[in-house]
């Protein structure tokens, strides 16, 4: 069996699923039990009372070990209670209470066992959620086990492979991002928004290209849902969604560089007419940012001449202190920052837009490079391959060369 273990799942994921309004996790202390695999055997023809307590018995044994002991330790006692639910749940006299008690721990079973094995478990989960929808007052049950089919979906969709999972369950990422949608239409509240925030902070650590395509998708789809919202902060949500998606959507389509610089004039962008350009956002703070900049260095040294230009766009400080900056600044072999910075802090006062804003980059350096019609090449493109990338893009091949390579 192919296992999904408790490494797996984030420390945010553990505290959002404890904190969930229907949780069972036992207030007792775990108790350090054997978690050798057992086989649970429900009583054959037993009674509506035995039943209830084999149910319960195991009910509190998935408490005191879920999540934090997550195993195939866990899989016979909650295929158990799933099997002793269904026979309680096929007596036709049973009480509408009694009903609801066996389906929260029908359904607690379900989630457990999606997270042990979702390669096998988790299509299980989907399909349960249907049936509770189905039932009179099963609506806190539906919420929660939908709940949980998206954060384990969020792990699953971001997942890479690793020793301990070499081939991760797959999910389609878009049809992923529609359910999200239909459960934050659904219940619009911030314990449901708060599943956005944890599916962005798993997809920043996913490799470059991988991130930009999944992160564009979140932004793209879900940014008219909070812009539409009566919520301030759902709104600003919005906001910074839509800016990202204009971000990334960038490549192929021109970026809008205004601003001043340091010296309070305004930048002339028409300076980079013709030009292939690298933009840098970067903060005086950020160490990494200063690390790239004896890239620019070499780049200038190598293609300046040939139509090649570095800007700035410092987003923290204003034109003073980013002016001190600069003259305080050597870079190795005693190199100095000597092309166009532009002070995004002082925007708003010379009547431009903060670029910082416009496309929301909160984290630095972030690159953009652009061509010479105008139009930006690549977002995010890597610091060890800057030079290929520029040259490239200053001297593009065409299909005679290819002809020429080729003979």
């Amino acid at each position: 069996m192919r296992q999904f273990t408790i490494q797996s799942v984030t420390a945010c994921s553990l505290v959002f699923f404890l904190a969930l309004p229907f949780t069972w996790a036992a207030e007792e202390a775990v108790e350090e039990e054997p978690l050798e695999i057992i086989t649970m055997t429900v009583p054959l023809g037993g009674t509506l009372e035995e039943l209830r307590d084999f149910v319960d018995e195991r009910d509190k044994e998935l408490n005191r070990l879920f999540p934090g002991r997550l195993g195939p330790h866990l899989v016979s006692r909650a295929e158990a209670v799933l099997e002793a639910s269904g026979k309680i749940l096929a007596d036709p006299v049973i009480s509408d209470v009694f009903r609801y008690w066996t389906l929260r721990r029908k359904a607690f079973a379900e989630i457990v066992l999606a997270y042990i094995d979702p390669a096998k478990y988790y299509a299980q989960l989907v399909a349960a959620v249907e049936e509770y929808e189905s039932l009179e007052g099963c609506e806190k049950i539906v919420k929660t086990v939908e709940t949980h089919i998206l954060e384990l979906g969020i792990l699953l969709v971001t997942s890479r492979p690793n020793r301990d999972n070499p081939k991760p369950l797959r999910l389609n990422f878009d049809r992923f991002v529609d359910r999200l949608l239909f459960f934050l239409e659904t219940y619009p509240d911030r314990e449901s928004a708060s599943l956005v925030t944890r599916l962005e902070d798993r997809i920043k650590i996913l490799p470059p290209v991988q991130r930009d395509k999944m992160m564009l998708t979140v932004a793209e789809r879900l940014s008219p849902h909070f812009l539409k919202s009566r919520d301030a902060i759902d709104r600003d949500r919005g906001r910074k969604l839509q800016a990202t998606a204009r971000f990334l959507s960038l490549p192929g389509k021109p970026m809008l560089l205004e601003g001043v610089l340091p010296t309070g004039e305004d930048f002339d962008p028409e300076t980079l007419k013709g030009k292939v350009v690298l933009v840098q956002f970067w903060q005086m703070t950020c160490v990494p940012c200063r690390a790239e900049m004896p890239i620019f260095v070499d780049l200038l040294s190598q293609f300046g001449r040939s139509g090649f230009e570095v800007v700035g766009v410092c987003t923290d400080g204003g034109g003073g202190a980013v002016r001190n900056f600069i003259n305080r600044t050597t870079l190795p072999d005693g190199d100095r920052i000597t092309w166009p910075i532009l002070v995004d802090k002082a925007a708003s006062d010379a009547g431009y837009i903060h670029l910082a804003e416009l496309y929301n980059i909160t984290e630095t350096p972030v690159l953009v490079l652009i061509g010479r019609d105008g139009n930006v090449v690549r977002i995010n493109p890597s610091s060890s391959a800057l030079t290929l990338e520029v040259e490239q893009t200053l001297y593009p091949k065409t299909a005679d060369d290819d002809e020429e390579t080729e003979r």
